[in-house]
C-alpha cells in the first residue's frame, strides 16, 4: 500500500485489508497493489470498503 500527496509518501505491506482503513481519510492518494487478481473475494472486499467510504463522504 502506498499513501501519498505532494509532500509525503508512506509505503506499507499489509497483512489484512482492514489495515488500510486509517489511510482512507484526508486528501492523500491511496494505492493498493494486490497480488493475485484471482482472489475474487479480496477484490470484492476492496470494492465494498471503497463503496462504504463513498457513502460516508456523501
Amino acid at each position: 500500500m502506498f499513501s501519498y500527496d505532494a509532500v509525503s509518501v508512506e509505503r506499507r505491506t499489509l497483512k489484512i485489508l482492514e489495515e488500510c482503513r486509517p489511510f482512507m481519510v484526508g486528501e492523500q492518494v491511496l494505492w493498493l497493489n494486490i497480488d493475485g487478481l484471482h482472489k475474487l473475494r479480496l477484490l470484492e472486499d476492496v470494492g465494498d470498503m471503497f463503496i462504504q467510504l463513498g457513502n460516508h463522504r456523501s
